[in-house]
């Protein structure tokens, strides 16, 4: 499935920037924390990627790159079958219809099948940018094409922090958290927000830890998770607003 934007080329964006080695994380969850609404677009070279956000929370995303589409990730998950995806693409552009109404519609998939089928799509998008280094994106504000978009019900800091899971370049990571004299501690309310991401008890013993303020020296040091988790974890933890780095 691709979501198109409803917004031309030539329109003026709210927010515009270089994507760089930590940036995308970051951008998403600052649009997340402050309850916008608003169409993030994603450019690096032919590829395009969009991030719906409603009222802080993600919703939707939309790509242009033909192993993004829904059928495509229903058949590598085998919720569907070669000759039925086939058939159901077929029907869906005849008809005018979206190929998982037509898929439901013909008994080829079910109903809740379709669901997790779409949620999967737009967490695949969202793990395939986070492994951006470069690129550009523009944030618009504003009200969601709805006609184009399907609107979900994910867990937006759960979905950042298991991209951020997923990266394996310790450059990156590195930038994110800074020096072993980087010294980090809880945010205020974390522990009203910390429910809503799935954490390992290592992880939850780490953040419950940083109750007291601690370098990345110390946690290393204090920590049973490995160094290189223990930066990828923290970097999860500061974009998602479970802890800050202290001043110097």
């Amino acid at each position: 499935m691709t979501a198109e934007g409803a917004e031309g080329s030539e329109m003026e964006f709210d927010i515009e920037g270089r994507i760089d080695a930590c940036s995308l994380p970051n951008l998403i969850y600052t649009a997340c924390a402050t309850r916008e609404t608003g169409v993030l677009r994603l450019h690096r070279g032919e590829s395009e990627k969009s991030v719906y956000i409603k009222d802080g929370n993600i919703v939707f995303a939309g790509s242009n790159d033909r192993d993004d589409r829904l059928g495509q990730v229903l058949l590598r998950a085998g919720k569907v079958d070669l000759e039925s995806l086939t058939s159901a693409t077929e029907r869906s552009i005849h008809d005018g219809k979206r190929l998982g109404t037509v898929l439901v519609e013909n008994g080829w998939l079910q109903a809740q099948d379709l669901v997790w089928g779409v949620i999967a799509q737009v967490e695949e998008i969202l793990f395939s940018v986070f492994e951006w280094t470069s690129g550009s994106y523009q944030l618009k504000l504003g009200d969601l094409p709805t006609k184009e978009v399907i609107t979900l019900n994910v867990n937006s800091a759960d979905i950042l922090m298991r991209g951020i899971r997923r990266i394996h370049s310790w450059y990156r990571i590195q930038e994110a958290i800074g020096s072993l004299d980087a010294v980090f501690h809880q945010a205020p309310g974390v522990a009203l927000s910390a429910f809503k991401i799935t954490l390992s008890e290592d992880e939850l013993s780490l953040l419950a830890s940083l109750e007291r303020p601690s370098s990345l020296r110390e946690i290393c040091h204090f920590s049973p998770i490995p160094d290189f988790e223990v930066g990828r974890v923290l970097w999860g933890f500061l974009v998602t607003g479970q802890i800050v780095r202290a001043n110097p």
